[in-house]
Parts: structure tokens; C-alpha cells; sequence
């Protein structure tokens, strides 16, 4: 589902506008954006949970240029990164697996 259908679903289910429902979906997406930027876990009871965790440096193949020569061992440095998740909340997961018997 694109971002569009979605506001569409939305605004039919609320009785919002779609334009009020769009920039209600814009700030929600800004607002877990930035707040796991900054570091913060963003727990949504039932749904789940958006966050950052850090990623350590480490050493990776260098497939840059490799397309007939798999056996070159070119070593590079990736830095550390921090790496976004969602986990799913208890709720979800069970409307999940009902849905999928």
C-alpha cells in the first residue's frame, strides 16, 4: 500500500479530510523520525516499537568491481552507523498470525 491509499483508508475511516489526514500522517512520521534520531525509543503500545541501535565498525568484502572475479578478498573499513528497527507489538503480531490461518 502506498502512502496515498493509506491517507485515503485513513480519512475514509476517520471522516477527516484527506488533506487534514495527510498532514496528520506527515507529523506523526516526523515526530517517531526524529525523536529515534535523537535516541529515543518510540513505543506505540499494542503496534510496536521504533528505535536506533548502534552499529560497531568492522571490516567487509569490497564487491565494488566484482562481477567475474568472486575470488578477489579486497578488504574494506565500514564505520560505525547506527541502524534503524521496528519490533512488533504483542497485538499486531496476534492480528498477524490470525489473519494468516
Amino acid at each position: 500500500m502506498k502512502k496515498k491509499e493509506l491517507i485515503a483508508c485513513l480519512a475514509e475511516k476517520s471522516g477527516f479530510t484527506k488533506k487534514d489526514t495527510e498532514l496528520m500522517l506527515d507529523c506523526i512520521f516526523d515526530t517517531i523520525g526524529d525523536l529515534v534520531a535523537s535516541g529515543v525509543e518510540v513505543q506505540v503500545n499494542g503496534f510496536g516499537a521504533f528505535g536506533a541501535k548502534p552499529r560497531a565498525a568492522r571490516k567487509s568484502v569490497d564487491i565494488t568491481g566484482l562481477k567475474n572475479d568472486k575470488r578477489s578478498k579486497n578488504m574494506i573499513d565500514v564505520p560505525a552507523a547506527k541502524k534503524a528497527y521496528f519490533r512488533v507489538g504483542s497485538t499486531l503480531r496476534r492480528k498477524i498470525n490470525e489473519s494468516a490461518k
